[in-house]
């Protein structure tokens, strides 16, 4: 299943001095421009921010010569040409 990810570069400066705000990031003295508001969050949150891995999500399909199933389980090897077939 594809991960949507958020491209910080369009977010307002408000959000982006929002998500500083909720990360604990201290935020610059006075107005800044929205550069540098996205280049402490880039350095502090995205980084965070990443989607967890899970190898449960991906296909597990295992080469017909393999002697392991569809299922990722071994199985014996006058399976494997029955495998081959499908």
């Amino acid at each position: 299943m594809p991960v949507f990810v958020e491209d910080p570069a369009q977010f307002s400066k408000q959000r982006l001095k929002s998500e500083l705000v909720a990360n604990n990031v201290a935020l610059p003295a006075g107005e800044s421009k929205k550069h540098v508001y996205l280049e402490l969050y880039m350095k502090h949150v995205s980084t965070k921010r990443a989607p967890d891995f899970s190898s449960d999500e991906e296909d597990q399909v295992q080469d017909a010569g393999s002697p392991l199933s569809l299922h990722g389980r071994a199985c014996p090897p006058q399976t494997w040409l029955e495998n081959a077939a499908e």
